[in-house]
């Protein structure tokens, strides 16, 4: 009888071992995707069931230039390496701006540097680690960063539409003092918002063309002469579309 008894609390033992295997449990809290396999399928150690993301917190990945890098270098790694603190000094915070050009809601802060700057692109690449409680952000999503690095005080900034791209150059069109339009080299900096700055060939006064740019291409394109001696205009204020539009 005693034999019998060990032989059912062994059989015990190895079916209640077995029935542990019929649960499975992720490793980690996040999303699953497409389940791979369904109720009653025998599946072994190195069967793909699904696949699960972390979302919360969600990273995102993005290069940078390694001019730009330079700049905010030593405050990242240091605040990676633990030698600086978010309470003895704040990290850059990191904005991400989504697929429909709306920032997200929460900041970032950058969490990984590459170990090394790619030779064929110049660049590094970062991530940055974003609270995502809400799910809104998923794995394989598109969006772009923006990092302050620095203060541009009395930057000169001109609506976007007002600059011409022609290949790697920059125009824009000033008006002379007679009302006459003037084509003009330009070299622009980071885009603010609806705005472009203008690092170099604009300065504090100058009007500039934002509507009607086509037309002035043309007649230019007509007249060359006219083009060198500018073109009469009847210039109005410009009105941005925002203002026209009203608000609440």
């Amino acid at each position: 009888m005693k034999s019998q008894l060990q032989a059912a609390k062994a059989s015990l033992a190895n079916a209640q071992l077995n029935l542990t295997w019929t649960k499975v449990y992720s490793p980690i809290d996040g999303i699953a995707g497409v389940s791979n396999s369904q109720i009653g399928d025998l599946v072994g150690s190195t069967t793909k069931m699904a696949t699960v993301s972390q979302i919360n917190p969600i990273w995102a990945y993005f290069n940078v230039s390694e001019s730009l890098f330079l700049k905010f270098a030593p405050e990242v790694t240091a605040f990676i390496s633990g030698k600086l603190t978010r309470e003895s000094r704040p990290q850059k915070p990191v904005e991400l701006i989504q697929a429909d050009d709306e920032p997200y809601p929460a900041k970032g802060r950058i969490i990984y540097v590459n170990r090394q700057i790619g030779t064929g692109t110049g660049t590094i690449q970062m991530a940055a680690e974003f609270p995502n409680p809400q799910a809104v952000l998923r794995p394989g999503g598109y969006g772009r960063v923006r990092i302050k690095v620095a203060d541009n005080e009395n930057a000169l900034l001109v609506p976007q539409t007002a600059v011409i791209e022609v290949q790697s150059a920059h125009m824009i069109i000033v008006l002379t003092p007679e009302n006459k339009a003037m084509f003009r080299p330009v070299k622009v900096g980071d885009r603010v918002g609806p705005n472009w700055i203008i690092t170099e060939g604009l300065k504090p006064g100058d009007q500039v063309v934002v509507e009607g740019i086509e037309r002035l291409q043309m007649a230019a394109a007509a007249e060359p002469q006219l083009a060198k001696e500018g073109i009469p205009v009847n210039p109005k204020p410009y009105v941005p579309a925002s203002a026209v539009g009203g608000g609440n």
